[in-house]
């Protein structure tokens, strides 16, 4: 299925975070799950991030570059993901699938308490 084809791709629930925690935003109702596109080989991989070591850059607007393809693995905790082609905002965890970021795609991310996420980088094969 390719990436822009996300109508028919299931819709996967997310849990908010408990009331006593905050938000990453008041409703987040459901993650759309993407693929990657076929053809695309892992080159490189991020140190596993926690709340305490997550690279300031991360936490700006940034974006992956042309051609490459990032996947965010929660392995604890809770991540905000905000995406700003088109706007919005969607809670991760560790019972989410992989975060699929497009290439030039414009986005941030922000711990909510504790986590623990690394991020894969993938492109075509040369």
């Amino acid at each position: 299925m390719p990436i822009s084809d996300t109508a028919n791709a299931p819709q996967i629930p997310i849990d908010l975070v408990q009331s006593s925690q905050p938000k990453a935003s008041e409703v987040i109702e459901t993650l759309t799950m993407k693929q990657l596109p076929n053809g695309l080989v892992a080159y490189k991989r991020t140190p596993v991030f926690d709340q305490d070591n997550l690279p300031a850059g991360l936490e700006k607007e940034h974006r992956t570059k042309p051609g490459v393809w990032g996947v965010i693995h929660i392995l604890e905790g809770r991540l905000a993901y905000t995406s700003y082609s088109p706007q919005r905002e969607q809670l991760l965890g560790p019972e989410s699938p992989p975060m699929i970021v497009e290439p030039c795609e414009r986005h941030k991310v922000a711990p909510i308490g504790n986590v623990r996420f690394y991020v894969e980088f993938h492109r075509r094969k040369d």
